[in-house]
């Protein structure tokens, strides 16, 4: 009998563990997502703006985001955008413009997009902000395997 208890307590444990790491899905992010926060706000004819992180390091097959939580629209655009348009997919509303992959419609506040990494490699991009002469600039860098948030 007490091997039961024990194994009950046992199994209760492991349930909370379970629903702890669950718990983060509901912040946006699932196991193999990563998250970039774009930041910006106008304060009289500038616009203050920062990106988090500036450098991403996932592994192969993460699904990269990009969250506009700024003021303004924004485009994410890859300075060598065919290395870039071959290494990912599932990047719905992008396109190839001349040299770089860009996203094909603006990214309204509180929008997102995103793409998913299959090659090695670093891929460095920007965020314009429409119609405000401001840009950031990030990378992400991708190793051979994926990196999850802890748990």
């Amino acid at each position: 009998m007490k091997k039961m208890g024990t194994l009950k307590w046992y199994a209760a444990i492991g349930l909370i563990v379970l629903s702890v790491c669950l718990s983060g899905q509901g912040q946006g992010w699932a196991r193999g997502d990563r998250m970039i926060y774009v930041y910006g706000s106008e304060q009289g004819d500038q616009i203050e703006c920062s990106l988090e992180p500036i450098k991403a390091s996932v592994g192969r097959d993460t699904r990269v985001i990009w969250a506009n939580e700024s003021d303004s629209e924004i485009q994410v655009i890859f300075l060598h955008g065919k290395e870039c348009e071959l290494s990912t997919y599932g990047t719905l509303g992008w396109k190839m413009n001349k040299s770089c992959y860009i996203t094909d419609k603006t990214i309204p506040p509180g929008g997102t997009t995103s793409a998913v990494f299959k090659n090695i490699g670093v891929y460095e991009y920007a965020i314009l902000f429409v119609n405000k002469n401001r840009k950031l600039k990030g990378a992400i860098i991708v190793a051979s395997q994926p990196e999850y948030p802890p748990c």
